[in-house]
């Protein structure tokens, strides 16, 4: 009973460890069945911090492509008025 100091000390690296990539969900999956892609991908596990559970999580093209899109939409204004007010909601709510 009363508190439990060693239930949350973690050290500074396990944020980056665990965490969940922007790189992880745009790339490719790992051993991708294209050799250029997979090229890529095993480069980038090469030379970043631990990859665990969280290589598995990739969008895909058509998700990556959607959410490139919502992001181009909300930093360059420009861009904007070629949307919908609805698809320019959903760039806001990305």
């Amino acid at each position: 009973d009363g508190p439990n100091p060693s239930v949350a000390k973690r050290l500074l690296i396990e944020s980056e460890i665990y965490s969940l990539r922007l790189a992880q969900m745009v790339l490719p999956v790992p051993n991708h069945r294209i050799p250029v892609l997979a090229k890529i991908r095993d480069k980038y596990d090469k030379e970043s911090t631990p990859v665990n559970e969280n290589s598995t999580s990739t969008l895909g093209a058509l998700a990556t492509a959607g959410f490139m899109m919502g992001l181009l939409m909300l930093f360059v204004p420009n861009v904007r008025r070629f949307f919908t007010p609805a698809q320019q909601l959903c760039a806001v709510l990305l």
